[in-house]
């Protein structure tokens, strides 16, 4: 496959989307295509950037031959009808964060691609993360025994440009940001969701049941600027806390350290690297003292995705993130949504698809 490239078509040509056209132009396996936005000054203008061509029209730009895939970074509550129309014209399926607003559609979008014979895939960059990677192979090696617990904060400030700007207030101006209907939430949605599904993949433990509680207490949106989540596990009786704030004043001052904890020791992100405390022998590590691992450095996280979900269509086998982990993934998510409207635990259900 050295002289092939998947070609990728990029629909949204908003904020995140020059992260992943980076991505691809410097993948091994990659190339961009075209673009598509419903806004032809930024397609136009994309279009140049990366000189390919560009649509405004969905159905035009899903007839392209040369389009192998395609990667979806619209308003959430549009990656399902994308997903399903690109999947349906035979394009293997890149969507953004979160994979859907509603479990129901996760489901049907993972449906639709096993039935079009297409991969499907989802950006969430942080497993991709190389602290992610060290974590994950140290917990599979049994340096810190059985998992039993973590805490994780995502601790930000999101000024008032964010609900109509963007990052920094940067992107060009829209109102999607700001309600449920086409966001489905806030910062559990914008932030936090990279955290749990990090975390799936770090620790392997399976949520089973969901109690969140927060609000919106200070920001200019319907969507909920601070939460906190206790999740419980199949595996251990483990559970895990996840506090998240987009409005927290003095926010540079927070500890954002994830700390993972098991029945033989603990580990602790801290900034590009590890610190591990252990008390097994036998794995290289000193034993009853905190020490600090450096992990070996990877590739930009969408360089990394991209290539590997070329390489899983070309060997015919699931990507580094499926999409049935993507259901889980989106109904943990949904399912704080309805622990805080109804003040009582949610209980995780089986991903029948």
């Amino acid at each position: 496959m050295e002289d092939k490239k998947l070609s990728i078509g990029m629909v949204g040509c908003g904020q995140i989307m020059p992260s992943t056209a980076k991505g691809i132009m410097a993948s091994q396996h990659c190339v961009i295509d075209a673009v598509m936005d419903i806004d032809e000054e930024v397609a136009k203008e994309k279009s140049e950037t990366y000189g390919v061509p560009y649509y405004t029209d969905l159905w035009k730009f899903l007839e392209r031959e040369s389009m192998d895939a395609v990667y979806i970074a619209v308003p959430h509550a549009l990656h399902v009808p994308i997903g399903i129309e690109a999947a349906r014209a035979g394009k293997h399926v890149i969507v953004e964060k979160p994979m859907a607003t509603a479990v129901e559609d996760a489901k049907m979008l993972v449906k639709e691609c096993k039935e079009a014979g297409v991969k499907l895939t989802q950006a969430m960059g942080m497993r991709y993360a190389a602290t992610s990677a060290l974590t994950h192979d140290l917990i599979k090696a049994g340096a810190i025994g059985d998992f039993t617990s973590y805490l994780v904060r995502s601790i930000g400030m999101k000024d008032a440009k964010y609900w109509s700007n963007g990052v920094f207030g940067e992107a060009k101006r829209s109102c999607w940001r700001a309600y449920k209907g086409m966001a489905g939430g806030g910062i559990l949605v914008m932030n936090a969701v990279h955290n749990l599904d990090a975390l799936y993949y770090m620790t392997g433990a399976t949520p089973t049941e969901v109690m969140a509680m927060g609000g919106n207490y200070s920001s200019r949106s319907a969507l909920e600027d601070s939460m906190t989540m206790l999740v419980r596990f199949k595996e251990n009786n483990a559970y895990g806390v996840c506090q998240a704030m987009s409005a927290a004043h003095g926010a540079s001052h927070t500890d954002n350290s994830t700390f993972i904890y098991g029945t033989k020791g603990t580990i602790r992100f801290a900034g590009k690297n590890i610190e591990l405390f252990t008390t097994v022998e036998g794995l290289g590590y000193e034993t009853n003292k905190w020490i600090t691992i450096e992990p070996e450095k990877r590739s930009d996280s969408r360089t990394m995705l991209v290539d590997g979900f070329a390489e899983a269509i070309w060997a015919d086998k699931d990507p580094f993130i499926t999409g049935e982990q993507g259901v889980m993934i989106t109904e943990m998510m949904l399912g704080a949504y309805r622990s805080m409207e109804t003040n009582a635990p949610y209980i995780m259900k089986e991903n029948n698809i």
